[in-house]
């Protein structure tokens, strides 16, 4: 957004918010800094939040649900924020048929539109699609025709301007199967792609300029502890081009992020901006960019 990016909310500690400060990277400076808001209001401002979701679209940055704490008992939030790039203002969403509250999902953007899929609610793991039409200052919920994605959370999710993809996630196990949605149809289709990635969850996710969709990092096998432990985490990056129906191995460099998931990432054309991270270990701060070949 506006060249820049973004970043908001997180934990340093397990389940345990860091604040609820705006950053900012400008790549063509190299330069992080505090976004200030121009309210000084905190009822006008997002609280600190773990679990939530994120996406720009054209000078604005949306944030959706999460939750404040480190009980697993505790509610998931449902609110949606706006935040306006070129005033540096926060503003609450309160559009009707909203999705439920809920953590641990996804959120994308095409041109239009942003996204939400799956997630932790108040009865479980969640498998519904949800678009947001700022034009319309709308959501809609998208009909499950076809062959669905089971309930999951910290999948991947992918927008393009006629279809949706999610990949992976989490329903007790790590998973590796691959959807498309159709947005003219309103149709779930399985794909079978030969060669794909291993299952894993909680990975890095965006759509690059040139339609092919970016995957890095994620967790492969889950923690016998629960949320407790810890489990083993991957450093591979994949792109799926959907004109091909094909996933290819990007080569491995010496430079390349450590194995992590729970990182966060944004494509400013066919560049990726990674962030931060857990590693099994401790969470990390590091900054890596990749660059298409």
């Amino acid at each position: 957004m506006n060249g820049r990016i973004f970043v908001f909310g997180g934990e340093n500690s397990p389940r345990n918010p860091i604040d609820n400060t705006l950053h900012a990277f400008d790549p063509e400076t190299k330069h992080w800094s505090v976004v200030a808001s121009s309210s000084s209001n905190e009822a006008e401002t997002p609280v600190a939040r773990v679990g939530h979701s994120a996406a720009g679209l054209n000078d604005k940055m949306y944030v959706f649900g999460g939750r404040t704490g480190v009980s697993q008992q505790e509610t998931s939030l449902g609110d949606f924020w706006e935040f306006d790039v070129p005033s540096s203002r926060w503003a609450k969403t309160t559009a009707a048929s909203a999705p439920a509250a809920r953590s641990y999902h996804v959120m994308a953007a095409n041109k239009s539109r942003v996204f939400v899929f799956g997630g932790c609610g108040a009865e479980g793991r969640l498998n519904d699609l949800h678009s947001f039409d700022p034009r319309a200052g709308s959501w809609h919920l998208h009909a499950s025709n076809g062959d669905a994605p089971s309930i999951r959370g910290g999948p991947a999710l992918f927008a393009t301007e006629d279809k949706v993809y999610v990949y992976g996630g989490f329903n007790g196990s790590e998973l590796g199967d691959f959807y498309s949605y159709d947005l003219s149809s309103s149709v779930w289709s399985r794909l079978e792609i030969e060669g794909s990635p291993l299952p894993r969850s909680v990975a890095c996710a965006c759509t690059l300029a040139d339609g092919r969709l970016f995957l890095f990092g994620g967790e492969v096998d889950p923690s016998t502890q629960g949320h407790a432990g810890a489990g083993d985490y991957t450093n591979e990056t994949w792109l799926f081009d959907p004109a091909k129906s094909k996933w290819e191995k990007a080569p491995a460099g010496e430079q390349d992020p450590s194995p992590r998931g729970w990182l966060a990432g944004s494509a400013i054309g066919n560049d990726v901006y990674l962030f931060g991270g857990f590693d099994g270990k401790e969470r990390t701060n590091d900054h890596f960019i990749w660059t298409a070949s």
